[in-house]
């Protein structure tokens, strides 16, 4: 492994929480082949933090692991992890969450390599520059709700069994509740009604791919889950209970129905 780059030492438990909150929303497929891994980086500016986003072009998410970091070196420098890499990680965190593992990587030399004792994986990262995300994240929060997260997630999942190949979803918002909907043209149609935490002030109607909804719902952590927006027709911006020492969101463009 080249000695130089950026070296962080973390625990095996919070790395393995911080790669699972990602890992399943990189690319494998994307014809640019410089989207195909997430990109991976540190900051020092206000506290130490270690960051990620990955995107597969329908989703977005972005991590920001906050506690149990050790600096060795930091360099202004990121890196375009492959996804196989991130599965051997995450696994090998599984496996020994107790262990401390030194992070390493160089955006120059594009290697990105895992150690613990006994143990060490270097992987050659993705040349390229990242797609700009940046733009895709709300500027401004103009509205939000609060749902309870079980009966959101199992309401989608019930109400995706009847929906048509393209496995949209309808989502109506109308003061205290919220009706979610989907149909086969001419063979079948699902509706489910959820309570919301709290009244909208103005109905509205958005419409998402519910298996990629399911996809979000699902890596989510605690009872409630919270969904902004700048207007219906940008991204939702959706985030779950706060969990110590990481900071996770996700985006999820929208679609006709």
């Amino acid at each position: 492994v080249p000695q130089e780059g950026t070296s962080i030492v973390v625990k095996g438990d919070l790395l393995e929480r911080w790669v699972n909150a990602f890992r399943d929303f990189v690319s494998t497929d994307d014809t640019r082949f410089y989207a195909n891994g997430a990109l991976i980086w540190a900051d020092a500016s206000n506290g130490l933090n270690l960051r990620a986003v990955a995107s597969d072009a329908y989703r977005l998410a972005k991590a920001q692991l906050n506690d149990g970091l050790m600096a060795e070196h930091i360099e202004d420098s990121s890196v375009l992890v492959p996804k196989k890499a991130l599965d051997e990680l995450r696994r090998l965190c599984a496996a020994n969450p107790d262990a401390d593992y030194r992070l390493r990587w160089h955006g120059e030399r594009l290697f990105f390599a895992v150690e613990t004792e006994n143990y060490l994986m270097v992987s050659k990262c993705i040349p390229g520059k990242y797609p700009p995300y940046t733009s895709a994240i709300p500027q401004k929060v103009n509205f939000s709700v609060s749902i309870g997260l079980p009966p959101l997630l199992e309401s989608v999942r019930r109400v995706l069994l009847f929906a048509d190949k393209n496995r949209i979803i309808k989502l109506g918002f109308d003061g205290p509740v919220l009706d979610v909907q989907s149909f086969t043209p001419g063979l079948k149609e699902g509706e489910e009604v959820v309570e919301l935490a709290a009244p909208v002030e103005q109905p509205f109607v958005v419409n998402y791919n519910g298996t990629l909804l399911t996809g979000i719902l699902n890596v989510l952590s605690g009872s409630s889950v919270k969904a902004s927006w700048e207007n219906v027709n940008r991204p939702v911006m959706i985030t779950g209970e706060a969990e110590k020492g990481l900071d996770v969101f996700y985006l999820l463009v929208p679609t006709r129905f």
